[in-house]
């Protein structure tokens, strides 16, 4: 459940160094209610609703905007020389390679080949 905190991938910034960079695909799902800003699986998230008991509040725990982690680590990626693509498969959840296959593997297929083209 954490998108790249620093708690749990501490090193992370290997990612921003790393020598070379390759093209970077994040396939996700438009409604993807696990990995979000407001997952309603982070305990902060359901804090804030009112529904966990003696939750502390929001400047000591808030939710964990899990997309933005994800996206500020993929964007400093791409201004350490990197690039990366995000796409969001729409009406799709948590499983995107399960939920809508056929779009998925033709994403994943045509990233593939292009960042086999890079490393050849």
């Amino acid at each position: 459940m954490n998108a790249l905190s620093p708690k749990y991938a501490p090193e992370i910034n290997r990612l921003h160094a790393a020598d070379p960079k390759i093209d970077i695909l994040w396939i996700r799902g438009s409604d993807d209610l696990v990995v979000s800003n407001q997952s309603p699986f982070d305990p902060a998230t359901v804090g804030a609703q009112g529904l966990l008991p003696n939750w502390p509040g929001l400047d000591i725990y808030p939710p964990q905007p899990m997309l933005d982690q994800t996206r500020a680590v993929l964007e400093k990626y791409a201004k350490s020389g990197g690039t990366y693509r995000e796409v969001a498969l729409q009406d799709t959840g948590h499983f995107p390679y399960l939920e809508q296959p056929i779009t998925f593997n033709k994403i994943f297929h045509k990233h593939i080949e292009h960042v086999n083209h890079q490393v050849i």
